[in-house]
């Protein structure tokens, strides 16, 4: 309680005497309202209230589609790719004796497009011997002798067979006849060979082992001396078998082909090159002749493929049914079971093959029972 302190004026019968002593008072106090405690509540209501409606407003409203859990698809499109089937493999080779170009004639080289690494050919020349060309020709019998009319031998009938694969209209006869004689000037005069009539003389002739073989070294330089039988050429070593090392078990059936380099090289269904042709064209790739100037320390190396890729169709693997020996079922949408080839497996994919008997659906079943059997 405030004590209140004022002066009053006391009147006497003498006269108005001014005092000064204090009056004291007990007036209850004036209240003091505190307006802080209510605003302070008024607050909290109202924020109970924005919060009750934010809660009402999130559970109303969608989870966004990036946050949402994916559904799992009930069927999917078959997508078609091309397979072949490559595997890396080695070679096992097996190797004959070096071989050579020999000089049928002495005397020195005076023209020569000899190469290391180029092909020399059956029916061209590439060397010339005082002046004189000589002419490239293979014959599966090795010419031994000087031919001329009436002569008859394997040599003849070897002759004739080359002569035909060089695109010469003779008849195989076994005879060396005027046909004859003329085919091998035509291929002789082409190649810039001169020849004396009705003969044919070994030493205008070089012989050639294979129709085209490849040229290792070239050891004769221009303006050098050569003696007969001196080696104008050598030959890289010839390559007397080949197989592929460790042939894979796990191929997709289909016949094969090995690549090595450019050159594709036909094998037999055991991974062997027998052909002669694929032997020769395998000698001719830088990979073997860089195994054959060293046979212990290096190794020739090709990519093993199917001759014809085959049409397969990639799929998570809960879309197929596996079966067993590489087989397996799939279900197409419309409900029918499927014979499939499961041909491999990649990056969580299974791939999967039909028969020709088969047509592949659009689409299939996502994900099937695993004792699926097929129709």
């Amino acid at each position: 309680m405030f004590l209140e302190q004022r002066s009053r004026t006391i009147s006497t019968h003498d006269g108005p005497q001014a005092s000064t002593e204090p009056e004291t008072s007990t007036r209850p106090p004036r209240r003091t309202h505190r307006r802080g405690g209510g605003a302070v509540a008024l607050l909290c209501i109202l924020s109970a209230g924005v919060a009750a409606s934010i809660a009402v407003l999130g559970a109303n409203q969608a989870v966004p589609s990036s946050l949402a859990t994916p559904q799992e698809p009930t069927s999917l499109t078959l997508v078609a790719e091309q397979m072949q089937d490559s595997r890396s493999v080695q070679l096992q080779l097996t190797l004959g004796d070096e071989l050579s170009l020999a000089s049928p004639v002495s005397g020195r080289l005076s023209g020569s497009t000899c190469t290391a690494g180029e092909a020399i050919s059956s029916g061209t020349s590439t060397f010339t011997v005082d002046g004189a060309p000589l002419l490239n020709l293979h014959t599966t019998t090795p010419l031994w002798r000087d031919l001329a009319f009436e002569a008859k031998g394997a040599d003849v009938d070897a002759l004739q067979d080359e002569l035909i694969r060089l695109g010469q209209p003779i008849t195989k006869t076994g005879w060396f006849d005027w046909a004859t004689w003329n085919a091998y000037r035509k291929v002789a005069e082409d190649a810039g060979v001169a020849v004396r009539y009705g003969e044919l003389a070994l030493d205008r002739v070089l012989w050639l082992p294979q129709p085209e073989t490849v040229a290792a070294t070239c050891p004769v330089r221009l303006g050098q001396p050569v003696a007969p039988a001196e080696a104008l050429a050598t030959l890289p070593t010839p390559i007397l078998a080949a197989s592929v090392k460790s042939y894979p078990e796990d191929l997709v059936p289909g016949g094969r082909i090995l690549t090595v380099d450019d050159a594709e090289i036909a094998l037999t269904d055991d991974g062997r090159i027998t052909d002669p042709e694929a032997l020769a064209a395998l000698a001719r790739t830088d990979a073997y002749r860089s195994y054959a100037s060293n046979p212990d320390g290096g190794q020739v190396n090709g990519e093993l493929g199917l001759v014809e890729p085959i049409t397969v169709y990639p799929v998570p693997p809960a879309a197929v049914s596996t079966a067993g020996d590489g087989h397996g079922c799939v279900r197409s949408a419309e409900g029918a079971a499927l014979p499939v080839r499961i041909v491999g497996s990649r990056l969580g994919r299974s791939y999967l093959a039909f028969d020709e008997e088969t047509s592949a659906p659009e689409r299939i079943e996502a994900r099937v029972d695993a004792g699926l059997e097929c129709e």
